[in-house]
C-alpha cells in the first residue's frame, strides 16, 4: 500500500498543530505529510504501520515520526470499545518551525539529534512515555507561549531517553504516488477489516484494481515486504493480543487469526517472535510489555 499525502491545517495563533481525536474507531489510512508528528494513544488498541514496521499499539503508546514518514493506525476486525474507544493526542511540527534558534543554538543539540533520528520513527521507554503522556493534555489545553514551552519540555525529555528505539528499517525507502491515493485507501481499509479471513493476493489485487503481478510489485515496493509476509504479520500480531488478553485455546486463536491449521500458525509465530505461542502467553507474567510487543 502506498501512502496518501495529507494536508495539515495550521493555525495563525500557534507555531504547531495540536489535536485531540476521540472517535469510535481510528480512521488513519497509510499516509504521510511534511510535518514531524508526535502521537500519543489515549485509548484504543490495534496495529500501527510506521514505514515498514508493523506492531500492536494500545493506550500509552507514544511514537515520534519524522517528516514524510508514511504511517497508519488501524483496529483489529473485532474492535468494539464503545462510541469513544479510539482516542489520541497528535502534535504536528511544521518544518519551518525547526529553523532559527532550534537549528543553531547549542541548547537544542539533543533535540536536533532526536528529530533527525525520527526519520525512521521512534518509540520510547516506559518512564519517558509516561512523563510525556502527562504533558500532552496540557499542551492541548494551554495557549500562547506556555504551549510552546511545554512542547520543548516534552522534546527535551524524549531527546534524553537512552532507550529510544527506531522503528522503520534502515533500508526503508517509501515510494509515493498520489494518483493512486483512492486505490491505496481501498486496499489498506480492506486488509484491516479482512486479515482474519482466508484472503489471497489475487483478492487484494482485485481490490486494488491491479493484476496480481503488478500488485505484488506495488505492495513490496511500498511496504518493504511481500504481501503474504505482511498478511501473516498482521495475523500474528492479532494473535498476540488474544494470547495476552484471553484464555482462549491456542488452536482456537490460530483459527480466529486467519490461519488454516495450527502447525502453520506455530511456524510463523516462532519465526516472527522467536518463541512459541505457549511461551509467549507464559511470558506475560514475567516479561515487561515492551518486550512482548516488540
Amino acid at each position: 500500500m502506498k501512502a496518501i499525502l495529507e494536508q495539515i491545517r495550521t493555525s495563525a495563533d500557534h507555531s504547531f498543530t495540536s489535536v485531540h481525536y476521540a472517535t469510535s474507531r481510528f480512521d488513519c489510512p497509510y499516509h504521510y505529510h511534511p510535518e514531524i508528528e508526535l502521537t500519543l494513544i489515549v485509548a484504543g488498541r490495534g496495529q500501527r504501520l510506521i514505514g515498514d514496521h508493523l506492531a500492536p499499539f494500545s493506550a500509552g503508546d507514544l511514537v515520534l515520526m519524522g517528516s514524510e514518514l508514511p504511517h497508519s493506525y488501524f483496529h483489529p476486525p473485532d474492535f468494539d470499545d464503545g462510541p469513544h474507544g479510539a482516542s489520541s493526542i497528535v502534535l504536528l511540527l511544521p518544518p519551518e518551525m525547526l529553523g532559527g534558534v532550534i537549528s543553531s543554538a547549542p541548547e537544542f543539540q539533543a533535540v536536533r539529534r532526536l528529530l533527525q533520528k525520527s526519520s525512521r520513527g521512534l518509540t520510547f521507554s516506559p518512564a519517558e512515555r509516561a512523563r510525556v503522556a502527562a504533558l500532552m493534555p496540557e499542551i492541548i489545553a494551554t495557549p500562547g507561549l506556555p504551549k510552546l514551552i511545554l512542547l520543548l519540555q516534552a522534546l527535551h525529555i524524549l531527546a534524553h531517553d537512552r532507550r529510544a528505539q527506531p522503528l522503520a528499517g534502515a533500508d526503508f525507502h517509501p515510494a509515493f504516488n498520489q494518483r493512486q491515493a483512492s486505490r491505496i485507501e481501498r486496499v489498506s481499509t480492506w486488509m484491516a477489516s479482512h486479515f482474519c479471513e482466508p484472503i489471497t493476493l489475487d483478492q487484494a489485487a482485485q481490490v486494488a484494481s491491479l493484476t496480481p503481478t503488478a500488485f505484488s510489485r506495488f505492495f513490496r515496493r511500498a511496504t518493504n515486504r511481500p504481501f503474504i509476509r505482511f498478511l501473516n504479520e498482521l495475523r500474528i500480531r492479532h494473535a498476540c493480543r488474544l494470547l495476552l488478553e484471553t484464555e482462549t485455546s491456542i488452536a482456537d486463536i490460530a483459527f480466529a487469526s486467519g490461519f488454516e491449521n495450527l502447525s502453520n500458525f506455530n511456524r510463523h509465530f516462532q519465526h516472527l517472535l522467536a518463541m512459541t505461542p505457549r511461551q509467549y502467553r507464559s511470558a506475560r507474567a514475567e516479561v515487561p510489555p515492551d518486550f512482548l510487543y516488540s
